[in-house]
């Protein structure tokens, strides 16, 4: 494993990984709740990686008061928990490898993500320091022979 918690081994290779730039919180939430939607709405089993316990919580109460039109079944985990098959699993360590997509909030390495077609490395603009963070992580995946794309989403449109 490299410095920055990205391994050589497994198979993100194979996986689609994507860094998305938000400018602000509230275009993060907006961001995730619509990307939520889209994979629950297609079938996709996903996992929100996030930083600790109160940040699962905080994104807990976002699924269920951002749309009141919109249901989004979810569930927070902690890795000593045996999850249902929920389609929207939040949690600050990886369970499982059962998942189709991976949001991450947080910055663990790739091998408990093998199984993800999908993972979206996620860039908050506003905090300098993650942003250099990120960009390594960015080079690191171009270093290891992988092909990151990268999308940057102003809060309410997308910017491909």
């Amino acid at each position: 494993m490299s410095s920055d918690g990205i391994t050589s081994g497994g198979s993100a290779a194979t996986s689609r990984i994507q860094f998305v730039r938000v400018t602000s919180p509230d275009a993060l939430n907006t961001w995730l709740f619509e990307l939520l939607e889209q994979h629950y709405r297609q079938g996709l089993r996903q996992v929100l990686l996030c930083r600790d316990r109160a940040a699962c919580d905080r994104y807990d109460d976002l699924l269920w008061t951002f749309r009141e039109e919109v249901f989004l079944p979810h569930m927070v985990v902690d890795p000593s928990d045996n999850p249902v098959d929920n389609r929207i699993l939040l949690t600050s360590t990886i369970v499982g490898e059962a998942f189709d997509v991976a949001i991450l909030l947080a910055d663990p390495d790739y091998t408990g993500l093998s199984g993800c077609t999908r993972i979206y490395e996620v860039i908050a603009q506003w905090n300098a320091a993650h942003v250099e963070e990120k960009r390594q992580r960015f080079r690191h995946c171009q270093d290891l022979g992988w092909s990151p794309g990268f999308q940057d989403y102003r809060h309410g449109e997308r910017q491909d």
